[in-house]
């Protein structure tokens, strides 16, 4: 959805290919938090050297929402456009100043919001200047990032609730004066405190850590004077946000964390959606007469997209048509059986004999490509990507011996054991925190315990027992056979010339 193409690059200054690629990237890994992440800071487009182009997202945004269709834009848009407008101008720490902060502030009007992101101070705060009654702005703030130790000590997920307590400044005058905004640009640019790490068995550097938020969130709100805690807001606009970030870091000082300038984004718009649609759950709740319209646009707007990259599944279809006239002006002879009957015994000999070669071709370009999906040699040695590493040989194992025993030419696998030592004992030294790879281990456990305790030997560590694998099928081969009796023939004819 954000991602940027060449004509669009041009809104952004002079981008390169170079540039673009690793900024397309970038979106894509503060989006998804795909397994493949950076494993430091400095790998990453948008948060690299001090998150100095972390605002382009906000750039992204905005081009987002100016690029929808304004014949059947909703008012709701107009406050989103707005907002990402005055906001993705302070962003950008290396213009934005005290005057243009005291300006943009200042140019408030009723019904209007103002987002910040502070991430020197981990924190964001959004200035809403309130309808009713007039020039008395509201103020929330919250922490964006959690402390490294609550992030990987714990594999539940954290769920902040919002809106965060909101207060109700008297005059509106107390945001846009110099000190205010002087202070604002300090907190942007300069970290007060970081969170305290606990490592007993390394030294830990705290610049690694996230922020601290205190100053932000309650320190700066507590020196207004005459600031009250707002008890109009209703309480049946309350949502919850689930908080997704990783932490990679390999002999890096500045780890990788996700945006949370992208997490603040979410928070504001659904914020602001919900402060001015009600409870977006229940669609009940919403105007129809003013978004139904732009349901219909949107939705159009798709099918129309869609179909310029998705084939017409009816594209076949002519080419059937013209072939069934073809065959049909084809008059065959039912006395001469030559002329549409032969025996394609060369290609039934051709097919037997390279079957297997191929098929052992598909199943090593198979393990190679999901090898190198799930896990490769440049990635991190964490206990978490090698035990996703074992577990995908694990999952080509039996999907692989599954596929085998589904051939009836290989009928009889079912019945031999897998024995490969203390295989079902690693299972219990694998870390796998997502579902997907839990329930993917417990299949492969399920499956190789079921195979542990079959009737007849491994065949890899019993191939000459009577009941193997191998030499069952050598006995049921009819070639196979034939030589053994030319050897044992030949053997009889050796002794009786000796004799």
């Amino acid at each position: 959805m954000f991602s940027i193409n060449r004509h669009q690059a041009s809104l952004y200054g002079n981008y390169d290919s170079f540039h673009l690629k690793d900024m397309n990237k970038s979106i894509l890994n503060l989006l998804f938090l795909p397994h493949d992440l950076p494993s430091s800071a400095d790998e990453d487009y948008l948060i690299q050297s001090n998150r100095e182009n972390e605002y382009k997202i906000l750039e992204c945004m905005k081009d987002f929402l100016q690029s929808m269709d304004t014949n059947n834009e909703l008012p709701i848009i107009e406050i989103l456009k707005k907002s990402i407008q005055r906001w993705s101008i302070i962003q950008n720490t290396k213009n934005c100043s005290v005057p243009i902060l005291q300006s943009t502030i200042q140019e408030l009007t009723s019904g209007d919001f103002l987002p910040l992101y502070f991430h020197a101070q981990n924190a964001a705060i959004l200035i809403e200047i309130d309808e009713n009654p007039p020039n008395q702005p509201l103020i929330s703030s919250w922490q964006v990032l959690l402390p490294t130790e609550t992030i990987t000590s714990s594999l539940e997920p954290h769920f902040p609730c919002f809106p965060t307590p909101t207060y109700r400044l008297s005059n509106q005058c107390q945001l846009s004066c110099q000190v205010q905004c002087e202070l604002l640009i300090d907190f942007m640019n300069n970290t007060i405190e970081y969170f305290k790490s606990h490592k007993a068995s390394y030294p830990f550097n705290e610049m690694r850590e996230a922020p601290v938020a205190h100053y932000v969130c309650q320190w700066w709100i507590a020196q207004f004077e005459g600031s009250q805690l707002d008890n109009r807001v209703k309480t049946s606009i309350s949502f919850k946000k689930k908080h997704r970030d990783q932490i990679r870091y390999k002999s890096s000082i500045h780890p990788f964390r996700r945006s949370g300038l992208w997490m603040t984004i979410k928070v504001v718009f659904h914020t602001i959606l919900t402060k001015r649609l009600g409870n977006i759950v229940s669609f009940s709740s919403i105007d129809s007469t003013d978004i139904n319209p732009w349901i219909q646009s949107v939705t159009e707007e798709i099918k129309d997209k869609l179909d310029c990259i998705a084939l017409d599944p009816n594209w076949q279809k002519p080419i059937e048509h013209y072939e069934k006239r073809q065959l049909s002006a084809i008059k065959l002879n039912p006395d001469q059986s030559e002329t549409y009957r032969h025996s394609c015994q060369n290609s039934k000999d051709y097919l037997e004999k390279h079957n297997s070669n191929t098929s052992r071709r598909r199943y090593s370009y198979y393990q190679r490509t999901a090898l190198a999906f799930y896990y490769s040699e440049s990635k991190s040695s964490d206990p978490i990507g090698y035990s996703r590493f074992i577990l995908t040989l694990l999952t080509i194992i039996r999907l692989m011996h599954r596929k085998l025993c589904e051939d009836t030419r290989f009928e009889r696998l079912k019945l031999h054991a897998i024995q490969i030592p203390h295989l079902l004992e690693l299972f219990d030294f694998l870390v796998l925190p997502a579902r997907d790879d839990m329930i993917r281990a417990r299949d492969s456990y399920d499956y190789l315990r079921e195979f542990y305790s079959k009737p007849y030997s491994d065949l890899l560590n019993n191939i000459e027992a009577k009941n193997s694998f191998g030499v069952y099928f050598a006995d049921q081969s009819l070639e196979m056979n034939e030589t053994l009796q030319k050897i044992q023939d030949q053997v009889e004819q050796d002794k009786k010339r000796q004799n």
